[in-house]
């Protein structure tokens, strides 16, 4: 694949972190990404095939779930068949990856840069399923938020044995959930919405309590999940519009 000059910015965007690159839209012709998956993409389907529909259960309840992940396959799979009896296939399909939590416990963190945050271990049956790290501003406002599976490694997501999704970076949360609301909504009828960078929220939120009394530690513990829940709300907002457009071009 050939990276065009707008490519090339977003790609610069991406290295400086910005939060917009943290958002999973992408251009069909190729032009504009606004994600690292986006600079992936070395074809587009065939006529008649679905573009990434992403396959998930807005509807789960199962509480022991603290949030789900999304992972990019390769390949074209069957996705359904149709009332007349065609045959729908769907190109690069998108799977949710659930992350299981019964109990969260919490310790200090000191940055590589040395900047003091918070460290939230979410375990399920006694054993690490992810954390979350959260850093403030001196003005003891959460200005990033670090999700983190347990099996992640940087070495695993080169050699593209792990998922590069199992690591999701907030920088500015308010930034990410402004810029990701405008995305969401504004989206242009040549773009994809993919939540390759986002995360959708669990059950298991709603009722695990973290093993903490400390009125500052649940304070900043109260101030991700709320803008986790933002995230995960936009997030199923743009799959859901996403798939339904997808289904409306192709069926159509």
């Amino acid at each position: 694949m050939s990276l065009t000059q707008a490519s090339l910015k977003q790609w610069e965007l991406l290295e400086g972190s910005s939060p917009m690159a943290s958002s999973g839209c992408c251009s069909r012709d190729q032009s504009v990404s606004l994600s690292l998956a986006a600079l992936e993409i070395d074809s587009v389907p065939p006529t008649g095939v679905l573009d990434s529909v992403v396959c998930f259960d807005e509807k789960e309840t199962d509480s022991t779930i603290a949030y789900y992940y999304f992972d990019r396959e390769s390949g074209t799979e069957l996705f359904t068949t149709s009332n007349e009896g065609k045959q729908l296939f769907n190109f690069r399909p998108v799977r949710s990856r659930a992350v299981r939590c019964d109990r969260v416990s919490y310790a200090q963190k000191i940055s590589n840069y040395g900047a003091c945050g918070h460290k939230f271990t979410l375990t399920f049956r006694g054993r690490p399923t992810a954390f979350i790290e959260a850093f403030e501003t001196i003005g003891c406002v959460v200005d990033q938020i670090l999700v983190t599976h347990a099996a992640h490694s940087s070495l695993g997501v080169m050699a593209a044995l792990i998922d590069r999704s199992t690591f999701l970076q907030f920088c500015s949360p308010e930034t990410h959930i402004a810029k990701l609301r405008r995305l969401v909504d504004d989206i242009r009828d040549d773009e994809l919405y993919l939540p390759l960078n986002e995360c959708v929220l669990g059950g298991a939120f709603q009722v695990v309590n973290l093993d903490v009394s400390d009125d500052r530690v649940r304070r900043v513990w109260g101030s991700v999940v709320d803008s986790l829940l933002s995230i995960s709300d936009l997030a199923q907002r743009g799959v859901r519009h996403h798939n339904q457009r997808e289904l409306k071009r192709v069926c159509s």
